[in-house]
C-alpha cells in the first residue's frame, strides 16, 4: 500500500470519527433541549439511521408488568407492511436477548436464523437486524430497533447504537422523573389545600368556643366575688382560655413586622403565670438599660416562655419557684429560666431538644421550643448545673431586631 493510499485512508478515518461524533452531540443536545420524550426519541432514532446506514426500524418502551414492547413509533423503510403497529409486542427473540443482558444484539443473516420463527404476520423483510436496550439503572426500560443495512451491522454499529440508546434512556428517565415531580406536586398541593381548609376550621369553631368559654367565665366572676377560692380557680381557667385563644389568632393574617419589647413580653408573661399559677412563685431579672430591646417573633416567642413555665408546674413539685434573667448584649438578648426543681435526668440532657425525647411519654414541647426558636435565628441550651447550683436552667439567645435606617432624601438646597 502506497504513503498516499495511507494517508487518504487515515484522513477518510479521522472525518469518519468527525462525523460520529457531531452526530453524538446532535443526539446530546436534542435529548437536553427536548421537552417532548417521543419527538427526542424519534430524532436520535433518525441520527441513529444515517449512522448505521439501516432503512428501517422502531423505538418501543417497556410495558409496566415487563413482558411487552409498547411501539412507539415504526418506520417500515418504505416496504411493505401489515403488522398493527399500535399492538404491543411480546418480549421474545433476539430483542429478549438485548433486554435480559443490557446490551445490543443483532444478526446479519435474520431471515435465515431461528430467530424469524417469532415475527407476525405481515412483518416487513428484515435482511439484518440490530437491537440497542434503553437502560435506566441497571434495568432495559425500551429498545431502538433497527434492520436492513445495505451491508452487515458491525461492532462500530454496536457502539454508536448503545451510544444513541443511552442518550435516549437519559430522555426517558428524565421524562419518568418530570412526571413522578408533577405527580408530588399535586399531591402536595392537595394536601397543603386540605391543611388550609383544616386550620381555617379549627380557628373558627375553637375561637368561637373559646370565646363563649371566655364570656361565661367573666358572668360566673360576678357571681363567684365572695369566693376567693372559686374565683382563683376561674381566673386560672379564663387565663389558659385567653392563651390559646391568642395563639389560634397568631395564625390569621401573617403581620408585616412581627417584632416586640421583650420587657413587655417578660412582664406580660409573668403576671399571665401568676394568675394562671397562683401556687407558683416567678420573678424577673432584668438587666438595666435605657434603650428598648426589641425582638423578632412576639407573636410565637411568648409560647416558648410559656412552655418553659407550664414544665417546672409539672415537673418542680408544689412549692414551684421560677426566676427569669434577661440581659441585653449589643446583638442578642440573652434569657435564662432557672427553677428550683430536681433538674434533667441524666439519660435524656443529650438529646433533650429532640423530638419524644421524655421520661414522662411527652417530649414534643421542647423541640417545638427550639423549632420557633430556631425560625428567628436563635439557640436553646440547657445550662450545666454550675451556672446557677440548682434545678434546671434553660438559656434562650435571640438576635436583637433592628429597624433600617433609611437615608433621608435631599429635596433641595
Amino acid at each position: 500500500m502506497t504513503l498516499e493510499r495511507e494517508l487518504q485512508e487515515a484522513n477518510d478515518k479521522i472525518a469518519r470519527i468527525e462525523y460520529e461524533s457531531q452526530k453524538l452531540l446532535d443526539a446530546a443536545a436534542v435529548v437536553l433541549k427536548s421537552e417532548d420524550f417521543p419527538e427526542a426519541a424519534l430524532a436520535v432514532f433518525k441520527i441513529a439511521k444515517e449512522l448505521t446506514g439501516a432503512s428501517s426500524g422502531y423505538v418501543a418502551l417497556l410495558s409496566e408488568d415487563g413482558s411487552e414492547n409498547e411501539v412507539l413509533f415504526l418506520d417500515a423503510g418504505g416496504l411493505p407492511c401489515t403488522v398493527d403497529d399500535s399492538l404491543p409486542m411480546p418480549i421474545r427473540g433476539l430483542r429478549e436477548v438485548a433486554y435480559r443482558e443490557n446490551r445490543v444484539a443483532y444478526h446479519n443473516g435474520f431471515m435465515t436464523s431461528e430467530w424469524v420463527d417469532f415475527m407476525p404476520e405481515g412483518h416487513v423483510v428484515m435482511d439484518n437486524v440490530l437491537f440497542g436496550p434503553l437502560v435506566i439503572s441497571g434495568r432495559a426500560e425500551g429498545i431502538i430497533g433497527l434492520a436492513n443495512k445495505p451491508s452487515d451491522f458491525t461492532t462500530d454499529d454496536e457502539r454508536l447504537v448503545m451510544a444513541l440508546a443511552n442518550l435516549v434512556a437519559i430522555g426517558l428517565n428524565r421524562t419518568k422523573i418530570e412526571a413522578e415531580l408533577r405527580e408530588s406536586q399535586k399531591k402536595l398541593s392537595e394536601t397543603i389545600s386540605e391543611l388550609h381548609l383544616y386550620a381555617s376550621l379549627l380557628r373558627h369553631d375553637l375561637s368561637n368556643d373559646l370565646q363563649l368559654i371566655i364570656g361565661e367565665i367573666e358572668l360566673a366572676q360576678m357571681d363567684a366575688a365572695k369566693d376567693a377560692r372559686l374565683d382563683g380557680y376561674l381566673r386560672s381557667i379564663e387565663s389558659a382560655s385567653s392563651r390559646m385563644l391568642r395563639l389560634l389568632q397568631v395564625f390569621q393574617e401573617t403581620q408585616k413586622v412581627d417584632e416586640g419589647n421583650i420587657r413587655e413580653i417578660i412582664n406580660h408573661l409573668v403576671t399571665e403565670t401568676k394568675a394562671s399559677y397562683p401556687h407558683i412563685v416567678i420573678r424577673s431579672k432584668v438587666e438595666p438599660t435605657k434603650e428598648k430591646v426589641r425582638i423578632k417573633g412576639k407573636s410565637l416567642i411568648p409560647f416558648v416562655f410559656d412552655n418553659l413555665i407550664r414544665n417546672a408546674v409539672q415537673h418542680v413539685g408544689p412549692n414551684v419557684e421560677v426566676t427569669i434573667y434577661l440581659a441585653a448584649k449589643k446583638d442578642k438578648v440573652v434569657l435564662d429560666f432557672v427553677d428550683n426543681g430536681p433538674g434533667i435526668d441524666k439519660d435524656i440532657v443529650e438529646n433533650l431538644f429532640q423530638r419524644a425525647v421524655s421520661k414522662t411519654g411527652g417530649g414534643f414541647g421542647l423541640y417545638l421550643c427550639r423549632k420557633i426558636i430556631e425560625v428567628y435565628d436563635g439557640s436553646i441550651s440547657l445550662l450545666s448545673n454550675d451556672v446557677y447550683n440548682k434545678g434546671t436552667a434553660i438559656r434562650i439567645e435571640l438576635p436583637r431586631f433592628k429597624e433600617e435606617v433609611k437615608p433621608k432624601s435631599h429635596t433641595g438646597y
